[in-house]
């Protein structure tokens, strides 16, 4: 049963039970695939609990209470002050390999997990909601106030906690900022305790998400959790055009994607020949254009700085080329290297190719010959006029010749009676 629908997705109720889950379809659907749900076999795989909140921050949690969680359910869960609210990411097996994947990547960070308390109840979520309903509120009046204070600061996120006790405002800014000022306006004027979090271009990007030029979300909202610095060598590697417009993101930065490839195509680099200046062949010579690493294949011009009559060498053929004339000598002519035209197989169809032997047409009715029907006679044949005449137009208009006078002739009267004279 759906309840409301709000910035977090479609909170629901379970039928008969006080308990709420989180139902999310299309773009709301969860950017973490729990595939390791088939290998959680005891209670101790079900210590560990990722939650979520709002717009991608997460947490690791305590499953103290060995509840029966699922990916979707909202949970209490405990905070500084208070309780929080949020929605179980991972659970079971997969939640505890990649906590432990943490703890050896940050060894610095030992302070005890916090604990779930208890799955929802109508009264958790309801004080939820409230909070939610606050904070696009919130946001527009501490960017006034941080204007009127004259702080070049902004803040791109609110986010209340789920009892409403306290609240986190998460801002950018290229120098630092003095908002002691700001954050006694800010807690005089919603009445809860303030932190603000500063945080950089790429993860306001994450928070505030957006389309990026592929269509689809943009990894950080998603999935992407971790920063790698992208350079311009990534953009040379990739052959890509060093466009800073094209190549950059929401952010304003590099796009992430760009690392994404850039393995593969330092790697297929190293197997193409590195082709300096000109080759020379027997019966001329050839100029570098283009390539195709993937392929292995590089193709030539013989005129210098032209791409007319381009010729396509292989990279076997173009490195023993430039091995030759390392040595003073020079390749084979042009013929040699030009492999022998393959000619295509005749592909033998596998299946009935029903299209082929049936006719398109074989659905058609034939036409039969048939008698010519005989031709509709007008309104004036059927009251005894000559349809082919020109019919009498109306009073006081000229008419056609013999057309005033009757088409029948006048039948003769009687014979006057013979008189002897």
């Amino acid at each position: 049963m759906e309840i409301r629908a709000n910035s977090r997705g479609v909170i629901a109720q379970r039928e008969g039970l006080d308990e709420f889950y989180i139902k999310r379809e299309g773009h709301q659907t969860p950017g973490v695939f729990n595939w390791g749900i088939r290998y959680t076999r005891g209670a101790t795989d079900s210590e560990i609990v990722t939650v979520e909140f709002k717009n991608g921050r997460s947490g690791y949690y305590l499953n103290q209470g060995m509840l029966s969680l699922a990916q979707g359910d909202i949970v209490a869960v405990s905070a500084n002050p208070g309780h929080d609210i949020g929605v179980v990411q991972l659970t079971g097996w997969l939640a505890k390999r990649v906590h432990l994947r943490y703890q050896r990547e940050h060894p610095e960070d030992q302070e005890p997990l916090p604990v779930v308390y208890r799955k929802a109840s109508e009264n958790d979520v309801q004080k939820w909601c409230e909070s939610i309903e606050r904070e696009q509120d919130a946001m527009i009046k501490s960017r006034q106030i941080a204007l009127n204070l004259g702080l070049r600061m902004k803040i791109s996120d609110v986010e209340f906690q789920g009892d409403g006790t306290k609240a986190l405002f998460y801002y950018s800014a290229e120098k630092r900022v003095d908002f002691r000022e700001l954050v006694r306006n800010l807690a005089s004027e919603f009445r809860v305790r303030i932190e603000m979090r500063q945080i950089g271009p790429r993860q306001e990007a994450a928070r505030v998400g957006g389309i990026g030029a592929c269509g689809r979300s943009i990894c950080c909202e998603r999935w992407l959790s971790s920063f790698a610095s992208v350079t311009t060598s990534t953009i040379k590697a990739q052959d890509l055009t060093p466009n800073p417009q094209k190549q950059a993101g929401l952010c304003g930065k590099l796009k992430c994607c760009l690392n994404f490839e850039v393995d593969t195509y330092l790697d297929a680099k190293q197997r193409m020949p590195r082709v300096k200046g000109r080759l020379l062949l027997e019966d001329g010579e050839l100029f570098y254009v283009k390539n195709d690493i993937f392929r292995g294949q590089l193709w030539f011009s013989r005129e210098p700085k032209s791409s007319a009559n381009l010729v396509m060498l292989t990279a076997e053929q173009v490195a023993q080329i430039l091995a030759l004339n390392a040595e003073g000598k020079k390749g084979e002519p042009m013929e040699a290297l030009r492999p022998a035209p393959e000619l295509p197989a005749e592909a033998t169809p596998t299946f009935s190719n029903v299209i082929e032997e049936e006719s398109i047409t074989r659905f058609d009715r034939s036409k039969k010959p048939g008698k010519r029907k005989p031709r509709k006679r007008g309104k004036g044949a059927a009251k005894g006029q000559n349809p082919g005449q020109p019919q009498p137009k109306g009073p006081g208009q000229p008419q056609p010749k013999g057309q005033g006078k009757s088409s029948q002739k006048a039948k003769p009267g009687p014979k006057k009676p013979q008189t002897d004279s």
